[in-house]
């Protein structure tokens, strides 16, 4: 936009010096006057340029179309003086800027002795005319023309109804111009269902229709605002600068957002509003305005247009409009992704393990609930029934893996009642609300969860606990590091959406699991049976290959265990391999695995185990059995042992060897067989 020039506006006094006489019995052509608002183009720039003409040729002589854009500046748009240059600065004290502020007609017959009189060019007028003109119930312009005579009440009358009759001819436009945009848009959305999708669509539909040089969708991305999509931004390093992202709260997206308001910028480049967001490739003028429903917004529209566009109240009041229609579709093209993504974990459920599934559980949740920058996802697992970690995203899972939690704990951290935890209800807390690194500390009896990172920095968290037949499974936790409103009821709708089939999920994991452990464990000793045993070893055997890491097994035989059962019967030989398979568990380095390789013949897998490490585990497995007695008999065990890669480079190698090696102790009657 350009400044007037230099001294364009004029005292009152030099004014009245340049007054020019027109005939003082010119009168205004009413009927001709009305019969040219049929004839005025359709689209809103246009029908406001010719104007001042449609008044020249119906017996007024000067005349001007002052646009009002959002900030409350007044731009010259037209006149029928070709001195006054589109885009020249319209005082807002003057009786133009009057009419816009009262929203009323200003008619003056003495402008001259007028407190708010201003004149813009040489030629100055007595009588002056402001008529606002409306579209959406918005003043987008102010019709104003100058003359030396007085107005009759008929000619009066003729102008503010056609004032009135432009008014009118571009309200119906703007609303049919609506209708179409939404209309189009659904019409075109239907035919894709992503959100990038939807996003590029509606671009495409809303940037020609509103007369924009180019747009972008922005949308919330932990931290960050993100490009959806755009139209027009044809600049790679602009483009790149918004994938990136900016970090809350910058940039005009963020602020649209945050505020719930349409943010207007004549030249983005000097608003400190938008530092250096846009780059310097798009137009200077800037809308930007938020997309969402319930006073929670995601999603940013940003227009960028060339200097001189005319960008009207009306047109942000139409494209408000349009974003809520767009917020719909942005819903719906989301529902869409989580149901797809819901399926997809169904479908990967049957090839994942369980502890894989964990963490697409969690990520899947974080990627699609609203404001999810981090998170973690506890089960309730073990003998004494606790919660523990299995997955987590911006938290140390090394930190937190021996870190558990009673159900007390955790009905303490939901902190929403127990009907709430049963029902399966999610819950937010912020931090303003409750200090949630000294309450999670407090729940969990430990400094771990803050070492662990993050939490001291959390802003706020949602909370759902999985239920499963009445019964709490898990519980997801789904945190925000960046301000207290980024989980909002949009994030615990759709987090609500994820308990039921995450908790058939995980019900059917554990099942699964369930079984599993039942067809590789021996159901008498709880020890693995020669099927888990076996694939224990072939995993500690791919990692060990993969990084030379030794390791050992050992087979093991009990010493007269046939006389044992023949002479005490089957009862007391059950008795005997329960209390020794306890006995080899309490004798056994941590991390070593143990096995029923069938009858009274027992191994063990000894990671990151040398030789010697192997003789003296072997030893303490000896001296643990030999301290069993049954019906007044002592227990003893042969043992053989064997070690990765010096007697051995693949398992089946190994279980021969220390089996031989087993054999020939019992022969020597020594109980443990050396190697060589």
């Amino acid at each position: 936009m350009k400044n007037p020039p230099e001294g364009s506006v004029r005292p009152v006094q030099e004014a009245r010096a340049t007054l020019i006489a027109i005939d003082p019995h010119r009168k205004l052509d009413r009927d001709k006057l009305l019969a040219a608002l049929a004839e005025l183009p359709q689209e809103r720039s246009e029908a406001l340029a010719v104007l001042p003409w449609v008044l020249s040729q119906n017996g007024e002589g000067h005349a001007t179309v002052t646009i009002r854009h959002p900030d409350g500046s007044l731009r010259l748009a037209a006149s029928n003086d070709r001195r006054l240059e589109p885009g020249l600065e319209v005082p807002k004290d003057g009786i133009v800027g009057l009419a816009a502020e009262e929203r009323r007609t200003v008619y003056v017959t003495d402008a001259f002795s007028h407190p708010r009189y201003r004149v813009l060019t040489a030629e100055a007028y007595p009588v002056e005319l402001a008529l606002p003109i409306f579209e959406r119930d918005e003043v987008v312009a102010v019709l104003n023309v100058e003359r030396a005579t007085a107005y009759t009440p008929q000619e009066l009358g003729a102008l503010e109804v056609f004032a009135g009759g432009v008014s009118r001819q571009l309200t119906l436009v703007s609303h049919g111009l609506e209708a179409r945009i939404t209309a189009e848009l659904y019409a075109r959305v239907a035919e894709g269902t992503s959100l990038a999708e939807a996003a590029s669509t509606a671009l495409d539909v809303i940037v020609p229709a509103i007369g924009a040089s180019s747009g972008v969708v922005m949308g919330e991305h932990r931290e960050s605002m993100v490009r959806v999509a755009d139209r027009g931004l044809e600049d790679l390093a602009l483009r790149a600068h918004l994938d990136a992202g900016m970090p809350y709260p910058s940039g005009f997206a963020w602020g649209a957002c945050l505020r719930g308001e349409p943010l207007f910028a004549r030249d983005h480049h000097a608003d400190p509003r938008g530092p250096g967001d846009l780059g310097g490739c798009v137009g200077p003028t800037v809308l930007a305005l938020p997309v969402g429903r319930n006073g929670v917004n995601r999603f940013a529209l940003c227009l960028h247009f060339e200097e001189g566009a005319h960008v009207s109240a009306a047109d942000i009041s139409l494209l408000r409009s349009v974003c809520q229609q767009l917020a719909a579709v942005f819903e719906s093209a989301k529902a869409a992704a989580l149901q797809g993504c819901l399926l997809d974990l169904y479908t990967r459920a049957l090839e994942s393990d369980t502890q894989e599934l964990y963490q697409q559980v969690l990520d899947a949740a974080i990627r699609h609930v609203p404001g999810a920058e981090a998170g973690s996802l506890l089960v309730r697992r073990g003998e004494w029934d606790r919660f523990r970690y299995v997955a987590v995203d911006g938290f140390d899972m090394e930190a937190l893996s021996e870190t558990t939690f009673s159900e007390v704990d955790m009905r303490e951290w939901y902190r929403a009642g127990d009907a709430g935890w049963d029902a399966g209800r999610p819950r937010v807390l912020r931090s303003s609300d409750v200090d949630l690194a000294a309450f999670s500390r407090e729940a969990g009896g430990s400094e771990d969860p803050l070492r662990a990172g993050g939490l001291d920095r959390m802003r706020c968290t949602a909370c759902l606990p999985v239920t499963y037949k009445g019964r709490v499974l898990a519980v997801l936790n789904l945190d925000n590091f960046t301000h207290e409103e980024a989980i909002a009821s949009d994030s615990l709708r759709t987090l609500a959406l994820f308990g039921p089939p995450v908790a058939s999920l995980l019900a059917a994991a554990q099942h699964r699991d369930e079984l599993v452990r039942a067809s590789r464990t021996d159901p008498l000793t709880g020890l693995a049976n020669r099927a888990g045993f076996l694939r224990l070893l072939e995993r500690q055997h791919l990692r060990s290959a993969h990084s030379l890491e030794p390791y050992a097994v050992l087979v093991m035989d009990l010493t007269d265990f046939k006389q044992l059962n023949d002479t005490l019967g089957h009862a007391a030989g059950d008795a005997a391999l329960t209390a020794v398979a306890q006995a080899l568990e309490s004798a056994s380095r941590p991390g070593d695995a143990l096995g029923r390789w069938g009858g009274d013949e027992f191994v063990a897998l000894l990671p990151n185990a040398t030789g010697e490490d192997a003789l003296l585990v072997a030893k303490r497995l000896r001296r643990a059995v030999a301290a069993i007695e049954v019906g007044s008999r002592r227990l003893g065990i042969d043992i053989g042992a064997a070690w990765f890669p010096e007697d051995g480079l693949v398992p089946e190698s190994l279980l021969l060897e220390a089996d031989a090696r087993m054999y020939a102790s019992k022969r020597s009657g020594k109980g443990l067989a050396r190697a060589g």
